[in-house]
């Protein structure tokens, strides 16, 4: 429907070329770099070397084709779709470029904030295969272990001041 709208014609298996997987593992490298600075506008020369490749990810569908408002210095830009196209190629990227490491995941995720805003590319990482999901839950353990811990000591403090059945119960409900 977005092809027919625009008119992109489809692409044919005939057309379909060889590297595109290649090409699928730049445009992801590009997400997950535009992810961490929350960027979704990319220059041409940032996601393909060649025009026809960055006309190939427009006739996939993968990304749109969007054109700077500077007047002066006005150039060709590719955007993704929508953001969850750019978490599922950023995840794609982690996991098929053997970068889904403990070490990778824990700058990725270096709080619950972070776990909570890629939420969707988590989910996917998880979607990939079991050695991913296996990184992330440790890294989500961790993380969540530790804030968890903070909120049932203030809540200790704070909630169980009273007769000792009132604060057995409410530690009970607490649990």
């Amino acid at each position: 429907r977005y092809c027919r709208g625009r008119n992109i014609d489809i692409i044919d298996e005939d057309d379909f070329p060889l590297n595109v997987a290649e090409m699928l593992q730049t445009l992801g490298k590009v997400a997950l770099e535009g992810l961490k600075v929350h960027r979704h506008l990319f220059d041409v020369s940032e996601v393909s070397s060649d025009s026809h490749d960055a006309e190939l990810l427009l006739r996939l569908g993968m990304v749109s084709r969007a054109v700077t408002v500077s007047k002066c210095h006005a150039r060709e830009q590719l955007s993704f779709q929508h953001r969850t196209m750019q978490e599922f190629l950023a995840a794609r990227y982690i996991v098929n470029s053997h970068n889904c490491t403990q070490a990778v995941i824990q700058a990725l995720l270096p709080s619950t904030d972070a776990s909570l805003e890629y939420r969707t590319l988590v989910q996917f990482l998880c979607g990939f295969n079991e050695h991913a999901a296996t990184i992330v839950f440790q890294q989500l353990c961790m993380l969540y272990n530790g804030c968890l811990k903070d909120l049932r000591e203030e809540y200790y403090n704070i909630a169980f001041v009273g007769p000792l059945s009132e604060r057995i119960r409410t530690y009970n409900d607490f649990i």
